[in-house]
């Protein structure tokens, strides 16, 4: 019944305060998997940690973040406010564990944040891609 009600009345744009954790799981696992069949897998690396948590309070917040060292992606639910920022965070962030990011500190430097071509990447691949993994999960959650 819920997935009838966040797909009809709300869709993407469900506020994330609505889903209870068995839901936001599933979607987090539905659109990973959409990742790992299209975006492909790090063989350096080996398969990716997913974890959803609280960010808490911070300076700088984020929907997500992967940590190299951990292998793991971390989606912070109080941050992110609907499933659109569940689904784009986690593409986000999965395409920085398929990319090459030895030299990400020293683009950073040169390039900034916003300017940085990693994250210019991921952003596009986040922008291009949400609505086409909420199409394919909709119905699935």
């Amino acid at each position: 019944m819920i997935g009838y009600i966040i797909r009809k009345l709300f869709g993407v744009n469900t506020p994330t305060i609505f889903l209870g954790d068995d839901t936001l799981y599933r979607i987090v696992e539905l659109t990973n998997e959409w990742c790992e069949k299209n975006l492909g897998k790090n063989n350096t690396v080996g398969e990716v940690n997913i974890h959803i948590k609280d960010q808490g309070f911070s300076y700088k917040s984020n929907c997500g973040g992967y940590d190299i060292e951990a292998n793991t992606i971390y989606i912070y639910r109080d941050q992110c406010d609907t499933i659109e920022w569940i689904i784009k965070s986690l593409i986000h962030e999965y395409t920085h564990y398929t990319q090459d990011l030895r030299k990400y500190d020293l683009l950073l430097e040169e390039y900034g944040y916003h300017n940085h071509p990693q994250e210019i990447e991921a952003n596009n691949m986040m922008n291009n891609y949400y609505l086409t993994v909420w199409n394919k999960i909709k119905n699935k959650i």
